[in-house]
């Protein structure tokens, strides 16, 4: 009996420890890949750019003392929509620096030198600690195999490294980012008293190799405290068996059974399975523990594959939102242009709907963009009272008009967040509440909840509620219930949860209502 259920402890803890480490493994496959993808779309840009005529005009126009104002307009407008480079450079043939944006100056070294070799070839990288530079020859209009000058994007490496960033799977985990000369990036120091599984990954264009040390107790969570209870029970079940053989037999090989099913359909990865038993105190306390286990290794499962599907979705959608961005920027300028040259009132009216329209593509690429590569959150001692009231007041017009009563018993408490994307959560989440409420009568209750594993900020109205088959989809991009919806208001939500180290659930009932729970866990005061 101790050697058969030690064995499928075994077996279900490597099976488990597998899952897990091939889903990280993924997960910095695609983070290395995200990273090489940013790469090259930026390596497109400036292959773009250098053969816009209006780039290579430029150095004639320097070359004869002409002013460049035009160029540096465009240019200004190029970066601002990009948000991306730190600066652009352009040097002529004698390696002398034209024009800087912003400003007339060099931001941060660049060698003589440098700028000389990279005049000799078509394109190059330069790197330091704080940046990469990406330089591209620019050829003469008319002629495009005599080369006129050069054409620099600086780009901060905090730009590359935060896809790693914004990977959270415990405050333990150990990330880099190094060359073969250097470190780029670094967070958190290993710890002696820690064991870890190591995960790396290679982005060939940078030649950076990305790697992180998870702690073996994050991906085998609750295993070893499940090993001695597993030890302790089959000992005591073992020596009762020797004491009244007979009388226990069938009552103990029965659930001994079932147990031994259990931990076989954990180790295949049916983590939904669960052991019941009706009778027999140690037996029964084995087999919570195991379907404990088995609920929290899902619930981090879960977590690692909406991580993989928003990584997924977050490439794809800022490849297309960068594509659309820079055609968008293009025809708003020529038709901004446009109105300015004196025209029949008809046409007047269509290049100021042109205007418009492309104002609101963009600032719907801007959202899409904000969902792919979300800012790092600057975390800080706030006030969840004040966030609180800021937030209603913003919503104040949506409230009136829907009529919604509001009951508030929130705790004057610090807790440890960035302001704006907190802010950003409970706009989204109250909105969302407000939006499900059908009745004449609308009530939200907002109150707190202080224990002894964190602070829990508890948002509960009485709207129609979410359907239990839609619960697992609600954090997925693009699935939306309400009609008009874009379905990335809870993805965006889910990622800047991650960033601030909270945590979220939601419960909810057809046409009863929904409860969504935060939980803070750092700096509550």
């Amino acid at each position: 009996m101790l050697l058969i259920s030690y064995q499928s402890f075994n077996e279900a803890s490597k099976s488990i420890l597998e899952i897990s480490r091939n889903q990280t493994s993924q997960l910095i496959n695609n983070i290395a890949s995200q990273t090489e993808d940013f790469y090259k779309n930026i390596v497109s840009n400036i292959r773009q750019l250098s053969e816009n005529p209006l780039v290579q005009l430029s150095f004639l126009q320097f070359s004869y003392g002409q002013r460049m104002d035009t160029v540096k307009d465009r240019l200004i407008l190029y970066r601002a929509n990009s948000n991306i480079y730190k600066s652009i450079l352009l040097y002529n043939k004698e390696a002398t620096l034209i024009l800087s944006i912003p400003g007339n100056e060099l931001p941060i070294t660049l060698s003589h030198g440098v700028v000389a070799n990279a005049l000799n070839n078509d394109f190059s990288t330069y790197s330091d600690s704080s940046s990469v530079y990406f330089l591209k020859r620019v050829y003469d209009f008319e002629d495009l195999t005599s080369p006129v000058g050069l054409l620099v994007f600086q780009v901060d490496n905090s730009k590359f490294t935060r896809f790693i960033e914004t990977l959270n799977l415990t405050d333990k985990t150990v990330k880099t980012i190094k060359n073969q000369e250097n470190t780029i990036y670094k967070k958190n120091d290993l710890e002696s008293a820690l064991k870890y599984s190591y995960f790396e990954s290679f982005v060939p264009s940078l030649n950076w190799t990305i790697s992180i040390y998870v702690p073996e107790s994050f991906l085998f969570k609750n295993i070893n405290t499940l090993k001695g209870k597993t030890l302790l029970f089959v000992f005591s079940v073992t020596m009762l068996a020797l004491l009244a053989a007979l009388y226990f037999t069938e009552k103990l090989i029965k659930p001994i059974k079932k147990v031994i099913k259990g931990t076989k359909e954990f180790a295949n990865g049916n983590f939904k399975y669960r052991i019941e038993l009706k009778r027999g105190k140690e037996i029964k306390m084995l087999a919570d523990s195991f379907n404990k286990m088995a609920e929290n290794i899902e619930k981090r499962q879960q977590e690692l594959i909406q991580a993989n599907k928003l990584a997924s979705l977050g490439l794809m959608s800022a490849g297309i939102a960068h594509e659309i961005k820079n055609p968008l920027a293009a025809i708003k300028t020529t038709a901004q242009l446009l109105l300015k040259r004196k025209g029949d009132e008809a046409s007047y009216q269509l290049l100021e709907s042109i205007v418009e329209e492309t104002d609101r593509l963009n600032r719907t690429l801007t959202d899409l963009l904000n969902f792919a590569k979300p800012n790092p959150a600057k975390i800080s001692d706030i006030e969840l009272h004040d966030v609180l009231n800021y937030t209603l007041n913003l919503l104040g017009k949506e409230i009136e008009k829907h009529g919604i009563k509001f009951n508030i018993d929130v705790e004057k408490v610090t807790v440890m967040a960035d302001k704006d994307q907190l802010t950003q959560i409970l706009f989204n989440l109250i909105l969302n509440a407000i939006q499900s409420i059908d009745k004449k009568i609308g009530i939200i209750n907002i109150y707190t909840e202080k224990l002894e594993n964190g602070l829990f900020l508890i948002i509960q109205d009485n709207g129609k509620g979410i359907d239990s088959k839609h619960l697992d989809k609600i954090f997925d991009p693009f699935f939306s219930m309400n009609q008009g919806g874009t379905g990335l208001g809870l993805s965006i939500v889910y990622n800047l949860i991650k960033q601030n180290n909270m945590e979220i659930n939601i419960d909810s009932k057809l046409n009863v209502g929904t409860k969504v729970t935060l939980k803070f866990t750092k700096g509550i005061i």
